[in-house]
């Protein structure tokens, strides 16, 4: 609609449908604020409770003007906004470094879209615990979730989710020593290269090949691959997408600092004593001058 006219009613749900998406990528990019599409939501006639729509705009609201509530709303009946505040405050204790306690939001979240026929959704919920237990080597959980997630993302055409799920399988396998596992989730990526397409994904497959190289002993291929993907990261960053230089980009710290330890726990520190060098000014900078307000996912 233009200006300030309301939507038709035909177009209601689309239009609410539209702005929470404009709001929660606008969440997670720069962090709760005031935004244009959480004012234009409000103006929408109320959702009917217990739809998306409805638990959309409770939960974003709250998020917006009172970040607490954000707990006690991932703890509500209305199994839609517990899935959704849940999803959130998942993100929220990751970034704190309480993964734990972001796998308990994470299975909230996923018993809350359980009780609705949401695939896409319950299939993503599912990914996000993929996630989360790589972190603490839940590798059997990670395979319990991701491999109920993929037939969705595949019969949906969503190309590169479905890879990114491929190669977190890949790493669960080698988390259990099961190379045999690994190579079969490896050569079902349909597209190597298709996280690459995503910002600030440019050598993951590299790094997941890295860790499956060096587990199976191929010291040599392992680092080299390593020192493949610091390349990749460091001539493809999307660091600016997001308004941040590249020497404050998370994927391309986290890429050097894996490389170097790496190289060092195989004694070889000598092959990336440049990377080394660059990575401990690179940190001493961002501990003196911290970036102000980052936005949540950095």
């Amino acid at each position: 609609p233009e200006g300030h006219a309301p939507p038709p009613p035909r177009l209601v749900e689309t239009t609410r449908t539209a702005l929470m998406l404009c709001t929660q990528y606008s969440y997670a990019m720069e962090g709760p604020r005031a935004m244009r599409s959480l004012v234009a939501l409000r103006r929408l006639p109320p959702a009917q409770p217990g739809t998306l729509g409805y638990a959309g705009t409770v939960v974003l609201g709250a998020v917006t003007n009172a970040p607490s509530d954000l707990e006690t709303l991932s703890h509500s009946d209305d199994g839609l906004v517990a899935a959704i505040a849940s999803t959130l405050a998942s993100y929220r204790w990751e970034a704190e470094g309480d993964i734990r306690r972001a796998i308990r939001a994470a299975e909230r979240a996923l018993a809350g879209l359980e009780q609705h026929d949401i695939a896409w959704l319950t299939a993503l919920a599912r990914g996000r615990l993929g996630e989360l237990y790589l972190q603490v080597e839940g590798a059997r959980e990670v395979r319990e979730h991701l491999s109920a997630a993929l037939p969705t993302l595949d019969r949906l055409g969503a190309r590169n989710d479905a890879a990114g799920l491929r190669w977190w399988l890949v790493l669960a396998s080698v988390q259990l020593g099961d190379f045999d596992d690994a190579e079969r989730w490896r050569a079902s990526v349909v597209a190597p290269g298709a996280l690459a397409e995503q910002a600030g994904a440019h050598g993951y497959d590299l790094a997941v090949l890295a860790e499956l190289d060096l587990a199976k002993g191929d010291v040599d291929a392992g680092l080299e691959r390593w020192r493949a993907v610091v390349a990749a990261v460091t001539d493809s960053s999307a660091a600016a997408l997001w308004g941040i230089s590249l020497d404050r980009d998370p994927w391309v710290m986290e890429a050097r600092a894996v490389t170097v330890v790496a190289h060092v726990q195989n004694g070889r520190a000598e092959l990336v004593s440049d990377v080394a060098a660059e990575l401990s000014e690179q940190l001493a900078q961002l501990l003196a001058d911290p970036v102000e307000n980052p936005p949540p996912y950095l």
